[in-house]
């Protein structure tokens, strides 16, 4: 169900510290510009909606999102029924658009709160989070690692943390990683330091406040390619454990270890002309993603 129709506008608090340094790219034609992933947003809602439901779910929950943007996401959060959202979104161009979204989506007056920030520094206290969402954001900060731990660091004992992210293709896929290599820097140049050949599981999964305990904690994650329905690359969830044997079948770079003994499945080989057909599909260079919940230990 919708979180409720809204009866005005949601506001936008006043900007929060760390907020990002003054950037030299056109922050309002990124924001024009990612309203083009329009055909990338239907595709992933579903997906988004069964990621969402899971581990407990979001439903009457407060959620932080890092990494707004236009608020693409804020559609499934009215449908799950969450109780609040705040955005941190270092680009003010979008809070207008996030805004506005969270109209479309019927979300009540003031249950939408920005503020700026990073995902590197986060304008959040310590252990203040109980869901922590963001999709499409790690591919762009600056330092991995230390996003990694602000996304620990603020969540509470239990938190769950749900991340969509597109990533590099598996090792063994040499014509698109090739491609990734190939585009890496135009992509970072236009999309605001947007990489194609990233593959932040591993940062996540190798966290200590994410090992695998008793109580709950630990990563559960799909590897999977766009559009792709086969048992293998196609999505799936939830995830099952690989067995031992076929552990080497998850080729991608980001396989350390079993993943730390991670529950995650799939290989997000992304697009190819063998399987997929010769002509590209839309946003192919993103065509590999990764999709989980990480939940912090009590």
């Amino acid at each position: 169900a919708a979180a409720g129709a809204g009866g005005g506008a949601a506001r936008a608090q006043p900007a929060l510290p760390g907020r990002r340094a003054p950037s030299e790219w056109d922050d309002e034609g990124f924001a024009a510009q990612m309203e083009g992933m329009a055909d990338y947003e239907a595709f992933m809602a579903p997906i988004k909606a069964e990621l969402f439901a899971s581990h407990g779910g979001i439903t009457d929950s407060d959620v932080v999102e890092v990494g707004m943007g236009n608020g693409p996401n804020l559609e499934a959060f009215a449908q799950a029924g969450v109780r609040s959202v705040h955005g941190v979104e270092p680009n003010e161009a979008m809070h207008g658009r996030a805004l506005a979204a969270a109209r479309r989506a019927g979300m009540p007056a003031g249950a939408l709160t920005l503020g700026t920030g990073v995902a590197e520094r986060l304008p959040l206290a310590d252990a203040s989070v109980t869901v922590l969402v963001s999709t499409m954001l790690l591919c762009s900060v600056s330092d991995l690692e230390r996003s990694v731990d602000e996304a620990a660091r603020v969540l509470r004992p239990g938190g769950r943390w749900y991340f969509v992210e597109h990533v590099a293709a598996s090792r063994d896929n040499v014509m698109l990683k090739s491609l990734q290599s190939a585009f890496d820097g135009a992509q970072s140049a236009v999309c605001h330091g947007c990489h194609l050949t990233r593959s932040p599981l591993l940062a996540i999964a190798a966290h200590p406040a994410f090992a695998p305990a008793p109580d709950g904690a630990g990563v559960t994650a799909r590897r999977f390619t766009l559009g792709d329905r086969s048992e293998a690359d196609g999505w799936s969830w939830p995830p099952q454990p690989p067995a031992a044997a076929a552990s080497d079948s998850l080729r991608s770079d980001t396989s350390r270890a079993s993943l730390y003994g991670q529950c995650v499945s799939g290989e997000g080989r992304g697009w190819s002309p063998e399987v997929h057909g010769a002509f590209p599909m839309p946003h192919f260079l993103l065509s590999p993603h990764v999709a989980g919940v990480a939940v912090k230990a009590a």
